[in-house]
């Protein structure tokens, strides 16, 4: 692969008024990266939407056992609906900062996390809760 000739644009290709404002010129070295506050709040996401999701897939099924009452074929299958749902996440998210900006996808996705985060340990109780593990 080879990036191509400076200025080049596909035939016909007309990028919208709201693509060329999100352009900048600008370019940043890391030393001039990490003299902006954007770049610590950017880290601090990543660094807190990393370690939770590490955190949650890992402990997700005991923590599904022992908060609800599922079944362990239950909390294996939740285990798997999260793996798929991150995976769609990447691109759901991907596809969606094309249209609105890397920077508002990034404060969506913290505002989301922050109240799901909040919501979590209020969760009620699923159905399984009052049936016992010994009628499955």
């Amino acid at each position: 692969m080879r990036d191509p000739p400076e200025g080049w644009l596909p035939e016909g290709w007309q990028p919208s008024a709201k693509k060329q404002a999100q352009w900048t010129t600008q370019e940043f070295t890391l030393r001039d990266a990490l003299g902006t506050w954007q770049w610590y709040v950017l880290w601090a996401i990543l660094f807190l939407n990393v370690t939770a999701g590490s955190s949650i897939v890992s402990q997700a099924a005991p923590m599904a056992k022992e908060i609800s009452g599922v079944p362990p074929l239950v909390a294996a299958s939740m285990v798997g609906i999260i793996s798929i749902a991150n995976g769609a996440g990447r691109l759901l998210w991907a596809w969606l900062s094309d249209g609105i900006g890397r920077r508002n996808v990034f404060l969506i996705m913290f505002l989301v996390q922050a109240g799901l985060f909040f919501l979590m340990p209020r969760s009620g109780n699923s159905r399984y809760s009052s049936l016992s593990v010994s009628s499955y």
